[in-house]
């Protein structure tokens, strides 16, 4: 019994459809974008092929029927691929691209298995770890996922620049599998040969100055104790990282120290917004357009942690005005200085950074703050 969760407008619909009704098997089609999670629950669903958001939203306990899984899509977390590996009979990972006519990369994913990976190409293909000149990687190395094989497409419509891009010639293989598609996907070659989904190449972003790749930020939080799913983009010219499920102010802090000591200042997350689940878009991924503002987010932040909320926003004068004054203490100013600014060098920091709130639309600015952490 297989459920097709997928719209039909998404690749993966026809890994759902086409061999369920080719084996004579039963094709369970809800009624509703949002409805596969009972029809999971009530209709004896044994297999299904989805993304790990849609996977997220399921409760396992309640999946008393269902045997065999497949995600694609996206990348799972390792503890959501341990955890259905381990309730499931087979638990599978793939990669799949549209170029690829759904189907490239796949693998049977294990409870022990120490590392998340897409498994190994699929008959009659084959995958390649590419470095910026076109050659191949060393195992470990970090490169571009490309695949060549019968199932490599032509490219795209009426788009020969874009297809020029993307789909060249094999010289790995010219004669038994002439073309060969470059998936825009960072991956790596593990020592059993299977094959380590890192995170999209286009996901690049320049902060401060800097480029940061997001997957690497993604790749330092996923391991930890808790966290299921993460997401990071940027907002208002700051890092934001989505954690799902909520692990409360302690553990917030212990991953803030742990980033801190893994990254670099300017990879770090500004802001750290927890998630009891994540809006998923009509392909039932993501939909990081959705996700919430973390400055305009109702909840209070932890106290230690990187998520700000925005305060009213004061021109420079009335934010002055409305600054609280430091209050002496035995004939000395308590403040960043601790004690070393007179009442006119007080009012003059008031005034400035009162005008870098403005600016970086926060509050707490102070001459002993850090400059990045502010959103500078």
């Amino acid at each position: 019994v297989f459920l097709q969760c997928s719209s039909f407008s998404f690749i993966l619909s026809l890994r759902q459809i086409l061999p369920t009704l080719h084996v004579g098997a039963r094709l369970v089609v809800p009624l509703g974008r949002l409805d596969y999670a009972h029809c999971v629950y009530q209709l004896g669903v044994t297999k299904m092929a989805l993304t790990p958001s849609a996977l997220a939203t399921l409760q396992p306990q309640r999946c008393v029927d269902l045997k065999i899984v497949q995600v694609a899509g996206e990348a799972p977390s390792l503890a959501q691929a341990q955890m259905w590996a381990a309730r499931l009979s087979k638990f599978f990972i793939g990669l799949g691209p549209t170029e690829l006519t759904a189907h490239a990369v796949t693998g049977q994913f294990f409870p022990m298995d120490p590392q998340v990976n897409i498994g190994f190409p699929v008959t009659s293909a084959a995958a390649y770890i590419l470095d910026p000149e076109g050659q191949q990687c060393p195992v470990g190395v970090t490169g571009e996922l490309a695949a060549a094989g019968a199932n490599v497409a032509a490219g795209y419509l009426n788009r020969p620049e874009l297809t020029a891009h993307h789909f060249k010639p094999n010289p790995f293989d010219p004669v038994n599998k002439p073309e060969m598609y470059c998936t825009g996907d960072y991956a790596r070659r593990l020592e059993s040969g299977r094959i380590q989904f890192i995170g999209r190449r286009d996901r690049q972003v320049k902060i401060r100055g800097f480029r940061v790749e997001l997957a690497h930020i993604c790749a330092a939080i996923a391991p930890f104790e808790g966290i299921s799913k993460v997401e990071v983009v940027v907002r208002n010219k700051e890092l934001v990282a989505y954690l799902a499920p909520s692990i409360g102010e302690d553990k917030l802090k212990q991953l803030k120290q742990l980033l801190r000591a893994q990254l670099p200042e300017y990879m770090v997350p500004t802001h750290l917004v927890e998630m009891d689940e994540f809006p998923l878009n009509k392909n039932l991924k993501v939909d990081l357009k959705a996700l919430p503002d973390p400055r305009t987010t109702r909840n209070p932040p932890p106290s230690n942690s990187t998520t700000v909320q925005r305060g009213p926003t004061l021109a420079p004068a009335a934010a002055a005005e409305a600054r609280p004054r430091r209050q002496k203490q035995d004939g000395e100013v308590v403040g960043a200085l601790h004690g070393m600014m007179d009442e006119k060098t007080e009012a003059l920091v008031s005034s400035i950074s009162s005008v870098w709130e403005s600016v970086l639309q926060t509050t707490g600015v102070g001459c002993s703050g850090a400059w990045i952490t502010k959103g500078g």
